[in-house]
């Protein structure tokens, strides 16, 4: 999505530019966060008496190493699977999002349900971790010397 440029101070900046580097995960990055941090540094400075009178920064040269950011390759990947890759971190993307998920014994007789995988961790003594690849790979977990299953609420 392209966005109108806007003058500022006779320099042409995009709307938003640390929204658009978050965007394309350069916020995981060493100079993506520099350049969101310079960005931030600039915001009403002089706008309350508290100010710290931090060192103004070259608008241009910021403006250079926001359209080099931008104009470089993602840091995320997507897999076929349909999970994002962050490359500069080397792990996965994790959705923070709440998951509702649902105990079932071996029959699959329904023992219990949980708002968040979280909660199905702390009532079964293991971390969400081990919830989340065993509803993923589908195994079972032993609790109280029986075999249950996790599963998504669909």
């Amino acid at each position: 999505m392209a966005l109108a440029p806007k003058t500022f101070f006779n320099i042409k900046i995009k709307k938003r530019p640390g929204a658009e580097l978050r965007n394309l995960g350069l916020h995981y990055t060493e100079k993506g966060l520099k350049v969101i941090n310079l960005i931030i540094s600039q915001m009403n400075n002089y706008r309350l008496s508290s100010n710290k009178c931090t060192a103004p920064v070259d608008r241009a040269l910021l403006q250079i190493e926001i359209d080099t950011l931008l104009n470089g390759p993602s840091n995320y990947e997507y897999r076929e699977d349909g999970r994002i890759f962050i490359k500069s971190l080397n792990k996965y993307y994790t959705n923070r999002i709440k998951i509702k998920v649902e105990l079932k014994d071996e029959n699959g007789n329904l023992l219990n349900t949980f708002d968040s995988m979280a909660d199905c961790a702390k009532y079964l003594g293991i971390s969400s971790m081990t919830v989340a690849k065993r509803i993923q790979t589908g195994k079972p977990v032993l609790f109280e010397n029986k075999s249950v299953y996790v599963n998504k609420v669909e």
